[in-house]
């Protein structure tokens, strides 16, 4: 059943969750969403730009020429050693800390 004003004749009688006077809808809060999700995406982007730099910077602070590597894969114990520059690494240490350039001299053979 139609009511005049072209709404459905039963809403009239059902109780409105909303009080009255608030449905109609409000377009603005629309917009300050949109404007809301459109800031955060770009303090986002700029935040991300910014981290990427701080890395950089922390990557050329980082000492040249030693590293260390866990061995425990190897011996067992989870101790890192210190390695230097042209040492030997055995296959199946880890990473700990720096970065590792690696050559392999003996592949398949046990050591």
């Amino acid at each position: 059943m139609r009511r005049a004003d072209g709404a459905c004749g039963n809403i009239g009688f059902l109780p409105s969750p909303l009080p009255d006077g608030t449905r109609v809808v409000y377009y603005e809060a629309a917009a300050v969403i949109v404007t809301h999700i459109l800031l955060v995406r770009f303090l986002e982007a700029r935040a991300k730009g910014r981290t990427g730099q701080a890395i950089a910077k922390l990557v050329r602070l980082r000492p040249s020429g030693e590293i260390a590597v866990d061995r425990i894969m190897i011996g067992g114990e989870p101790v890192l050693v210190e390695k230097m520059v042209q040492a030997h690494v055995v296959g199946g240490t880890v990473n700990g800390k720096g970065v590792l350039t690696l050559r392999a001299t003996a592949p398949g053979t046990i050591l």
